[in-house]
């Protein structure tokens, strides 16, 4: 983008790069709230978790909190807190 800008393009900083970078933010945010708060932490120590599960949740940790195509990073605070539920009802 800072190209584009240089080479005279009109670039949309707040669409193009400040509102992709907030819902990153606010979906690991999500996880690291999830954390302090116990929500995350019954995910993580849940004994009978599936493997997907934890793909996608491993994935945004790693850095992957801009990929819509993983489900729990649209939504994350609703996604983490019904997963959690679920754990917490013993998976019923």
């Amino acid at each position: 983008m800072l190209n584009r800008q240089l080479q005279g393009e009109n670039v949309d900083w707040e669409t193009e790069f400040a509102i992709p970078l907030k819902r990153g933010v606010d979906t690991f945010r999500a996880y690291v709230e999830g954390w302090y708060n116990g929500t995350f932490q019954s995910v993580i120590f849940y004994p009978e978790s599936t493997p997907d599960i934890r793909r996608m949740i491993s994935a945004i940790l790693a850095g992957y909190a801009w990929d819509e195509r993983n489900p729990f990073v649209s939504e994350p605070k609703r996604r983490l807190r019904m997963l959690s539920e679920i754990c917490a009802d013993g998976g019923s």
